[in-house]
């Protein structure tokens, strides 16, 4: 009697087997798969992009051949269980201001320590959560100009805004500093210059800005 079984394409969770064994080589194709499925969920927990859209170019990348397309599952066919991977793994988004920042946010890709500062606190009313690699905040403590810019519509709806602080490197203008804030008051914008000259001073830089 052959061996039935069902798996996902994603995680490789035994969805059905009629309980008969066998053995034999590994199947090239499926190792292929794995290696794929691997690739697509390293993506889905990192990047915000819709999960269809992510293995649509991994394969797109992949060049496989026809014979290896004609056995890969197709994206759509991967959605439901992509979906459900990242829900599981990433925390939803809180619904008050006394959250702890998940320890998946707290640093860059490369284990560097990301958030700048995260202020909550009556002096701002509210909370402020400042964010930039040390990278960033080198680029901007050593910049002459530095560009700032709030956008209301695209923000995490317990906070007012998303504020970005640009500086400009050459003939480039790079993002240095992302703060979430509770709102648009001056105390609040005065905080966020407070906390980089307390950086700019802990690294003995004098700020070259003039803009």
């Amino acid at each position: 009697m052959p061996v039935t079984i069902h798996t996902s394409n994603v995680d490789d969770s035994v969805i059905h087997w009629n309980g008969v064994y066998h053995h034999h080589a590994p199947n090239g194709n499926r190792e292929l798969i794995k290696r794929l499925i691997a690739r697509i969920k390293s993506r889905v927990l990192t990047e915000p992009y819709p999960v269809v859209l992510i293995a649509e170019e991994e394969i797109r990348y992949a060049k496989f051949t026809k014979a290896e397309l004609a056995v890969m599952p197709l994206p759509s066919q991967m959605e439901s269980a992509l979906q459900k991977y990242r829900r599981k793994h990433i925390p939803a988004l809180p619904s008050s201001l006394d959250f702890k920042i998940p320890l998946l946010y707290q640093s860059t890709w490369s284990g560097e320590k990301f958030i700048v500062t995260d202020t909550q606190r009556k002096k701002v009313g509210g909370r402020l959560i400042m964010f930039g690699s040390n990278e960033q905040v080198d680029l901007l403590l050593n910049s002459t100009t530095w560009f700032c810019d709030g956008t209301f519509k695209t923000r995490p709806l317990i906070f007012d805004q998303v504020y970005i602080i640009q500086c400009l490197v050459g003939d480039e203008v790079f993002p240095a500093i992302y703060a979430l804030t509770s709102n648009r008051q001056r105390k609040t914008y005065e905080e966020m210059i407070n906390i980089i000259l307390q950086l700019a001073a802990n690294r003995r830089v004098v700020l070259p800005v003039q803009t």
